[in-house]
């Protein structure tokens, strides 16, 4: 779950620093009405779990927020490579080198 979630953090910032907050703000919700309350719904309700519930249901959610974030965040990146704009986030470090010590 931890990994899950420091991937999703991972995701989420990459986000926050192009300025993408309603792609965040999409992923928080998700993760909190699409995946987490649903979850836990069905299975305190069908398979009539207890407090043991919770703790899937948190699992399952991050698991599955992260895996969707950094999807999104894979493709996010793809496109942006070859944007103008931030074509220099992209280049070789070596020539950025040279340029600086010249």
């Amino acid at each position: 779950d931890i990994c899950f979630m420091g991937l999703n953090g991972i995701a989420m910032s990459i986000f926050y620093g192009f300025g993408l907050t309603k792609i965040t703000m999409s992923l928080s919700m998700a993760t909190l009405f699409l995946f987490r309350i649903p979850i836990l719904l069905l299975l305190m309700k069908v398979i009539h779990m207890d407090y043991e519930a919770c703790g899937i249901a948190m699992f399952s959610s991050n698991l599955i927020t992260g895996v969707i974030s950094i999807i999104i965040c894979f493709i996010f990146l793809s496109l942006v490579k070859k944007k103008d704009k931030y074509k220099d986030l992209f280049e070789n470090k070596e020539t950025m080198i040279n340029i600086k010590l010249t």
